[in-house]
């Protein structure tokens, strides 16, 4: 109850009064968010309650110990490790979601921030990019730590690296210590790599044909299996195969209602694509951050008949879609398609609404 007061008072602020710092507007909202997370008493059920476990572990040995131990949670990824390992020295276990709100939230708004600046965002523009991301986060999503914390501070490094042209060394340092950090990383660093490597005629001819990307599945198992005696790509590898092999069992994704939060944000992917198509004067689509935003949004329609993957990455796509949204906005007015854009506009804004609601009856109901 509390974290559902807490959002909706912050969005009604944001979006029917004057914020004359948003800045510090958003720097209040993240703090909120992470102060409330100390109200989060995890269940047997929940990854934050294994998390907690494994820092009660850490807590009495040292480093040195514990990256010699071959702990199933963290073998193979050492960055999980000494992470956990100096939260875990801090005393107090739940400062671990803390931390992780602020990071997740914290990027996200950070990237709006940027966006405000370099592409000249309307005020509709940003208020509605902030509802995107304080109505669309799933504050339970979030404890789980390291899926979200490692794509939120990616989606970062992604901006920095792909629009302002700047911090590329410690981009590349961060997308190599992510992967170290959570599996799913290995894959926005293969989209990464590919956006840098294909010149742009080329990647306009194929990059439609990333939606069949499931075709290939087999084909990426086998070449992870050849890798032999590798602990990681050997977690790689099971994690594919557990993912792809679920059948028609959705309880890991909340049930149906969990089901439908994905396919809402697919489908705001989707209108942010069709709108993005008849923007013919957007800055944003001449660079390589657009792009790369494309082959995230094909990748996560081939998704589409895996939702056990799907979950794992429309996420992080949502992260990226924040700057063109916001700037979406900016050049309604002046486009020939007005009605068509206003109705992706409206068809977004209520998979929003819906979504957030969606999660205030099925997830939010079990928080403080």
């Amino acid at each position: 109850m509390l974290f559902t007061v807490y959002i909706l008072f912050f969005s009604v602020v944001n979006t029917f009064f004057k914020i004359k710092n948003r800045e510090r507007f958003y720097f209040i909202t993240v703090i909120g968010l992470s102060l409330l997370s100390f109200t989060i008493n995890p269940t047997r059920e929940m990854d934050l309650y294994t998390h907690y476990k494994t820092l009660d572990f850490m807590r009495t040995s040292s480093l040195e110990s514990v990256l010699a131990m071959k702990y199933v949670q963290y073998d193979g990824l050492p960055v999980y490790a000494i992470f956990f390992y100096f939260i875990s020295k801090l005393g107090n276990n739940k400062l671990l979601l803390a931390i992780t709100y602020i990071v997740d939230y914290g990027c996200q708004f950070k990237i709006l921030s940027m966006a405000r600046e370099d592409f000249n965002l309307s005020k509709d523009g940003e208020r509605w990019a902030y509802n995107m991301i304080l109505l669309l986060t799933n504050v339970l999503a979030l404890t789980g730590v390291r899926n979200m914390l490692a794509f939120s501070l990616c989606a970062l490094m992604i901006y920095y690296d792909l629009v302002r042209r700047k911090y590329r060394l410690l981009s590349i340092t961060i997308y190599i210590l992510m992967c170290l950090f959570h599996e799913s990383v290995v894959t926005i660093v293969g989209f990464r790599i590919f956006v840098e490597l294909i010149n742009l005629k080329i990647f306009n001819s194929i990059k439609v044909f990333i939606i069949f990307w499931p075709c290939l599945l087999n084909f990426v198992l086998k070449c992870l299996n050849l890798i032999e005696d590798n602990t990681f790509f050997n977690k790689l590898s099971q994690k594919v195969m557990i993912y792809t092999s679920v059948g028609n069992d959705y309880r890991a994704l909340g049930g149906d209602l969990g089901l439908l939060q994905i396919y809402l944000e697919l489908g705001i992917v989707i209108f942010i694509l069709i709108i993005s198509f008849f923007q013919r004067k957007s800055v944003i689509k001449k660079s390589k951050y657009y792009q790369f935003f494309l082959v995230v949004s094909f990748f996560c329609l081939g998704c589409s008949v895996l939702p056990q993957i799907l979950v794992r990455y429309i996420s992080f796509c949502i992260f990226l879609v924040t700057p063109l949204y916001a700037e979406s906005f900016k050049i309604r007015l002046f486009n020939r398609n007005f009605y068509l854009v206003s109705f992706c506009h409206v068809a977004i804004v209520s998979a929003i609404i819906i979504g957030f609601i969606n999660l205030v009856y099925s997830q939010y109901s079990i928080l403080p």
